[in-house]
């Protein structure tokens, strides 16, 4: 018998609150844990020694338990599973992706999906009081046709080099994972926001533009042109019907390659309820 993690590994994250707004900033990686564990048996044909076939506490303390808090007992009696329980949202003081509304939307409702999207707008520094020290994310969103559950692939930087404003391919192919389904990416702005450092020019010249009509310099909680022409490009090459998703300091919107860069009204939005 074995503890292995069938739920995924998740970062965990100490953040600060703000109270008034209801979100948490400031956040930094403070370990790792898995959201579910599960006792497996495994095969020990010709087995013999300690902990194998007579009952008692292995020689090796931490043969079934990662954390080395119980010793193993054959028939599975005397063990226990490691600290996290089965459902870390069960916990006292419960990770803040547990309190994510349903959007009826299969995959922003998985769990793992949840649990990543969190990782990713905390990698983000989404929630930084100077937004000019945050930066974009990307994930991939995977699923595994014989189980049906959801895994992700984050872009790397050997695929993409990250900014505030956007991401730019290092490479002129695009390495999509198998079975992919979709895509994540973070806008760490809030809709209405003006995106000064996303242009050279000095802000009172962006500030007359506004004031002149132009809205441009404003973010207003939809995919760029850039990320519409990524994802009909990504559909394009692989032949695929992808999800794709963007994730800011306000909600998620959901958009596909006739999404308009202009109108929120016109892309699918939830609201950000936990990340």
């Amino acid at each position: 018998m074995d503890w292995e993690c069938t739920g995924g590994w998740y970062d965990v994250y100490e953040c600060r609150y703000n109270s008034n707004t209801d979100t948490y900033y400031d956040c930094r990686k403070v370990g790792e844990a898995c959201a579910k564990w599960t006792y497996v048996e495994e095969d020990n044909e010709g087995g013999g020694g300690a902990g194998e076939d007579d009952g008692f506490p292995s020689d090796g303390p931490g043969e079934c338990d990662p954390l080395s808090t119980e010793p193993c007992f054959e028939d599975g009696g005397g063990s226990t599973p490691p600290a996290n329980p089965d459902d870390p949202c069960d916990l006292p003081n419960p990770p803040v992706w547990c309190n994510c509304t349903d959007t009826n939307d299969t995959i922003l409702d998985d769990l793992e999906v949840k649990v990543q999207i969190f990782n990713l707008w905390a990698d983000s520094n989404g929630d930084a009081s100077n937004s000019s020290n945050s930066k974009e994310q990307a994930m991939w969103v995977v699923r595994d046709p014989a189980t049906g559950e959801y895994g992700i692939s984050k872009f790397d930087t050997g695929f993409a080099n990250f900014s505030q404003c956007g991401f730019d391919l290092t490479t002129g192919n695009l390495s999509v994972p198998g079975n992919t389904v979709g895509w994540v990416h973070t806008q760490p702005f809030e809709v209405g926001e003006v995106m000064y450092s996303c242009y050279n020019m000095p802000k009172a010249t962006i500030d007359l533009l506004i004031q002149s009509g132009l809205s441009t310099y404003i973010y207003n909680g939809v995919p760029s042109v850039n990320d519409i022409n990524f994802h009909a490009e990504i559909e394009s090459q692989t032949g695929l019907n992808l999800k794709a998703y963007v994730v800011d300091k306000n909600g998620i919107t959901e958009f596909d390659e006739n999404s308009s860069p202009l109108e929120i009204g016109n892309n699918p939005r939830h609201n950000r309820t936990c990340y």
